[in-house]
């Protein structure tokens, strides 16, 4: 194969693995916890799985057009980590020292996100090599070599996907705030946490999804950067009432308000 030939196999594979793993892993909260109503965004899982296909196409083409397979597999775990980095950097909001204190986090976690996606590259850059290597066989041995490859890629993104999932801490916060609420509905006196919605049990329905995000809050003393995380969840009835409850394991109970 020439070099274009084999990158853009490793575009194909990558897109594959992307696109599954950004189905999967936009899914499997819903259903993990399939005794919660989790609110399932299909526009975000279509996003999802758009961004997650084109940034693997483009890594698997890089890993791919190289003669060296460890150049190519260096190469595109680079560029992989330094997207990562990038995207959470702008997607953490708050001021000059909690950017920097996600920037001490990121860095701390640059080498354990290096050896990941060295793995991952590796996996892809072996992916390409016995594609081509299937190509030089013919009838059967090369269909089975073929559907070894694919069947292969398609299994490495349903597990990618499916250890997306949230945390234990995050699945208890989510039970936590979900319990909270389905028994205001029905308790004679509304729990302390909702008592800040303005006439609760009024505005409220049985019939309500939640939607669920992480924010960090760091620390400095002298030992260094110490950050916690935190759960927030939106709870969207079906009346129109909109409300946010921020719970964690360092919190005695949730704060619940409206957006």
């Amino acid at each position: 194969m020439s070099n274009y030939q084999r990158a853009t196999v490793g575009a194909w594979l990558g897109l594959l693995i992307g696109a599954l793993y950004g189905f999967v892993s936009s899914v499997i909260n819903a259903v993990v916890l399939s005794d919660v109503a989790l609110r399932v965004d299909g526009g975000q899982v279509v996003a999802n799985v758009i961004t997650s296909g084109v940034a693997l196409a483009v890594a698997g083409f890089i890993i791919g057009w190289f003669d060296s397979s460890w150049r190519g597999i260096l190469i595109g775990a680079a560029v992989l980590v330094a997207v990562q980095l990038v995207r959470s950097f702008i997607s953490f909001g708050g001021g000059a020292v909690e950017r920097l204190g996600i920037s001490y986090v990121l860095l701390v976690f640059t080498l354990p996100l290096v050896v990941l996606f060295v793995g991952f590259t590796a996996l892809l850059r072996w992916g390409i090599n016995s594609h081509e290597h299937a190509m030089r066989e013919e009838g059967r041995d090369r269909l089975t070599g073929l559907a070894r490859v694919w069947l292969s890629a398609a299994l490495l993104a349903v597990v990618t996907g499916y250890f997306a999932q949230m945390t234990t801490d995050e699945q208890d916060g989510v039970r936590r705030i979900d319990t909270l609420v389905s028994n205001a509905l029905t308790a004679e006196r509304v729990p302390a946490p909702l008592q800040p919605i303005g006439d609760f049990r009024n505005r409220a329905s049985e019939n309500y999804t939640l939607e669920v995000s992480t924010t960090a809050s760091t620390d400095f003393d002298s030992a260094g950067a110490t950050t916690t995380q935190f759960t927030t969840v939106r709870v969207f009835f079906d009346t129109g009432l909109v409300i946010q409850c921020i719970t964690g394991s360092t919190m005695g109970q949730p704060v619940c308000s409206e957006p």
